[in-house]
């Protein structure tokens, strides 16, 4: 389509030279009563910026052989036989260029629908496509948590947080022990999977109901963190990098482990609960506003920080998994770290992203613009 319109453009030039070149003399024919010339006009095409001709703006000479005159006021022409050879170039010129203006009108009018259909959406529009790939997905991340979760829950366990009972075993030696249960495997690979899909899922449910915010249609939304303005491949509008994308999935979680040293070494050391809780508060704001800054994301990670610690409680008090030593808050016999709900908010902001990630790797978005 791309080679169509130029030498389209250059055969309309060709015709509409000739159209005027022929005119000429029938100008000189007719006098100053009549008129011959081709109303000619161009318009650019949005799609391609090539020159096309518009036949609702073309006067089309009309020739009635049979009768010796045209319809539009050309006078008689008899006994003059070059000028009715002239005349007859010209309508046949003239219609020549009727016949390409009407061709390419067609062809720009099906180019833009197409133009139109393949347009990359974002917002509401893009919500509609659906993803179609979210058993991978969450296969994905089962996997990887099955792998990384317990190397970060290590952190952990070599300070004596929390000790294992039923199921507990030991990994490595010297300073590279690693100490976990049997079911920490399955269990952190259900973690993942649940929170780093809940994640993008969010994102496509209130993504575009933040855009229809926005009512003025030449103002442009805030959509900081949504994902409609994240940069994508095929979105001509986005950013350099979507904001959950900013920091490398590998850096994020480097941070998490970073965050997990930090709690693991306040509890070493015996500092009081109450600075730990100061101190991973602040930590948890800082990590969401750098990660995520996403509302939904914020009320995710904090329904995560009460639902993890309950869910321990009633896996420990069926199946006795583990136990912490230290425990601050206990309930229906069994006992936990209070701070400990804090560690689960600040691992969601990388979790989340690490499932964002997956989801534009499935959906065929990356490699990211840079």
């Amino acid at each position: 389509m791309a080679t169509f319109f130029p030498q389209r453009a250059a055969s309309l030039q060709s015709l509409h030279h000739n159209v005027s070149a022929l005119s000429q003399p029938l100008q000189q024919t007719a006098g100053s009563s009549t008129t011959t010339a081709a109303s000619l006009s161009f318009q650019t095409c949005h799609a391609c910026k090539r020159s096309f001709l518009t036949p609702q703006f073309l006067s089309v000479f009309s020739l009635d052989s049979r009768r010796n005159r045209t319809k539009f006021g050309v006078p008689k022409l008899a006994g003059h036989g070059a000028r009715r050879k002239e005349h007859n170039q010209l309508g046949l010129a003239v219609r020549a260029l009727q016949n390409e203006g009407e061709a390419l009108e067609k062809v720009r009018s099906q180019l833009e629908e197409q133009l139109s259909k393949s347009s990359p959406t974002v917002g509401a529009e893009a919500g509609k496509a659906g993803f179609d790939k979210w058993p991978q997905l969450l296969l994905i991340l089962f996997a990887i948590g099955t792998v990384s979760g317990p190397l970060l829950d290590g952190i952990h366990s070599v300070t004596g947080l929390q000790v294992y009972d039923d199921g507990a075993i030991e990994l490595g030696s010297g300073k590279y022990l690693l100490k976990t249960d049997i079911w920490v495997f399955p269990l952190l690979g259900v973690f993942y999977a649940v929170v780093g899909g809940l994640y993008p899922l969010l994102d496509d449910i209130f993504t575009p109901k933040a855009l229809e915010k926005t009512d003025a249609p030449d103002e442009e939304p805030d959509v900081s963190g949504y994902g409609a303005d994240w940069g994508l491949k095929g979105d001509p509008k986005a950013k350099e990098l979507p904001p959950w994308l900013e920091v490398a999935p590998p850096f994020q979680f480097m941070f998490l482990a970073f965050l997990l040293s930090g709690s693991a070494f306040l509890y070493r050391t015996d500092i009081s609960y109450d600075v730990i809780w100061l101190v991973l508060a602040g930590s948890c704001v800082g990590c969401w506003a750098a990660l995520d800054s996403t509302w939904w994301g914020f009320l995710l990670a904090a329904a995560c920080a009460v639902v993890a610690p309950g869910a321990e409680l009633v896996l420990n008090n069926f199946f006795h998994l583990w136990h912490y030593p230290r425990a601050d808050v206990f309930i229906a016999g069994q006992g936990v770290v209070s701070w400990v709900a804090l560690c689960y908010f600040f691992y969601c902001p990388p979790l989340g992203n690490l499932g964002r990630f997956l989801k534009a790797h499935l959906q065929g978005q990356l490699p990211l613009k840079r």
